[in-house]
């Protein structure tokens, strides 16, 4: 019984030392291996000799092509690739002339700026057919040529494809009849950096010039990445699921202009540059994220969703009218450095209302004529026009921790106003920041004790109604005062004075 106890006790420690050996033995190895192509004057891929290593790569293998090629690359075969970079010209071309390889990457496929990945042989059939799945992740600063022969051959991005401002999918060589292809896959995207932007036409618009079929799905997702101004381009869908502006273009030079209307079921986001409608609409767009961006134009922008902006140094502006589409929409402004966060220059409208949330300050300059409630959760509200609050069919509602500012406004129209708090730091729900005096025309409901001040300029409360909120306080502060025309109507509560103004 001992020796059968002893046994047994011995075996986790006879595993762990086979463990450890097996450990040893295998480190530094991986499954899938980096093959770096000899030659320079091409060769036959099957060759052994012409890898590092002493084999020609497996399913799975990241290739990398380092010099430029006076021959051809021969005898490729099918064959799912985990990457291939080219820093090299060269051209591939299959086993035969009846043969197509169909050479699948699944990592990244990156080709250098100024040196060309050539699929296909002049004139023959020795062709390749390329395809970037979902997995891939890859950027072209080159050039990448499809050449097509008895039929087409194509290239197909089932992933993330950036065709940087130098790069160039083409066929620099086909058959009439047999153009080559390009193909977006439903849920891939594509980002773009011509200024001509995504073209489906002429042949010789865009970065992608291949003379066949151009396919870009409404269901796939669009960047534009140049460094200098861009249109959309006549091959963007009418319907796309995210389209993103990433224009890197200096000021003045970084602008990607809309050429046509389009519906937007994702995301727009606008992560640098500026982002012209001109007279275009864009009819839905489920989200919109700006930072420190601009969207411009007579076009109207229909939400179907939300608005953040993120923290930034420079100020995000809205100039396009915004429809809120039928339903309250919220607007999450970020503190960064800029004052204000976001400004929406143009007018809002809509059978609702909307709400501000996030902690930085929004400036409503616009014209607005929607019906719904105006509900300020945090941070500022800025008012910069005599109709930034909408009708007064819906009334605004401003929470404990936020506040609106009326900024040097004679808003005089019979706005309904619930306050609630002392505003950001003690400096009121309802304030005036600017030294020109203000006066705020509706009727207040103290949603709970709440405080009112005229901090750099004075603020005249006009309504001559009666001020309710059973029980609650209203404080009077600020350096430079005003005047209160209501008569309290509170019960319990009462008016507390606070502040030097008068």
């Amino acid at each position: 019984m001992l020796s059968a106890v002893k046994s047994v006790s011995k075996f986790p420690l006879y595993f762990f030392r086979f463990l450890l050996v097996f450990l040893i033995l295998t480190a530094g190895t991986s499954a899938f291996a980096q093959k770096n192509w000899l030659p320079a004057t091409g060769g036959d891929w099957s060759v052994g000799a012409n890898w590092s290593g002493g084999t020609p790569p497996v399913a799975g293998d990241v290739v990398v092509i380092n010099s430029d090629q006076s021959g051809n690359i021969t005898n490729v075969p099918t064959i799912s690739l985990g990457g291939l970079t080219i820093n090299g010209s060269c051209l591939l071309s299959s086993t035969a002339a009846a043969t197509v390889a169909a050479v699948t990457i699944t990592g990244p496929l990156t080709i250098a700026a100024g040196e060309t990945l050539i699929l296909g042989i002049d004139g023959s059939g020795f062709r390749v057919n390329m395809t970037l799945s979902s997995s891939s992740v890859s950027i072209i600063n080159g050039t990448l040529s499809v050449r097509s022969g008895g039929a087409n051959r194509f290239l197909q991005n089932n992933g993330d494809l950036t065709v940087s401002s130098t790069g160039l999918i083409t066929d620099s060589f086909s058959v009439t009849g047999n153009d080559s292809d390009f193909i977006l896959g439903a849920t891939a995207t594509l980002r773009i950096g011509s200024t001509n932007g995504i073209t489906t036409s002429p042949t010789t618009s865009g970065n992608i010039q291949v003379a066949g079929t151009r396919t870009f799905p409404a269901t796939a997702n669009y960047s534009y990445v140049g460094a200098a101004n861009q249109s959309t381009g006549n091959g963007l869908p009418a319907t796309v699921n995210d389209l993103t502006i990433a224009n890197t273009g200096g000021g003045g030079n970084n602008t990607v202009s809309l050429t046509s209307s389009k519906s937007i079921s994702g995301n727009l986001s606008v992560n640098s540059g500026v982002f012209a409608l001109g007279t275009n609409n864009i009819t839905t767009v489920a989200a919109i994220n700006m930072t420190g961006t601009s969207i411009t134009g007579t076009g109207t922008l229909t939400l179907a969703g939300d608005v953040t902006t993120n923290a930034s140094g420079a100020t995000a502006s809205i100039g396009a009218p915004i429809a809120l589409g039928g339903s309250t929409r919220t607007f999450t402004i970020a503190d960064g450095g800029a004052t204000p966060d976001l400004q929406i220059s143009s007018g809002i409208s809509g059978a609702s209302g909307f709400i501000k949330s996030g902690s930085g300050l929004l400036n409503l300059f616009g014209v607005s004529t929607y019906t719904g409630t105006t509900t300020v959760n945090t941070g500022t509200l800025r008012l910069g026009s005599l109709t930034a609050l909408g009708t007064t069919a819906g009334g605004t509602i401003v929470n404990t921790g936020a506040a609106i500012d009326i900024s040097g406004q004679n808003y005089a129209a019979a706005e309904p106003l619930t306050l609630n708090g002392t505003g950001i730091s003690g400096s009121g729900a309802l304030f005036n920041s600017s030294v020109t005096g203000a006066t705020f025309g509706g009727l207040i409901t103290l949603g709970s004790s709440a405080t009112i001040s005229g901090s750099n300029g004075t603020i005249n409360i006009s309504n001559a109604g009666t001020i309710t909120g059973a029980g609650f306080d209203l404080t009077l502060d600020g350096a430079t005062g005003g005047a209160l025309a209501s008569s309290l109507g509170t019960g319990t509560g009462g008016i507390i004075k606070k502040g030097t103004g008068t």
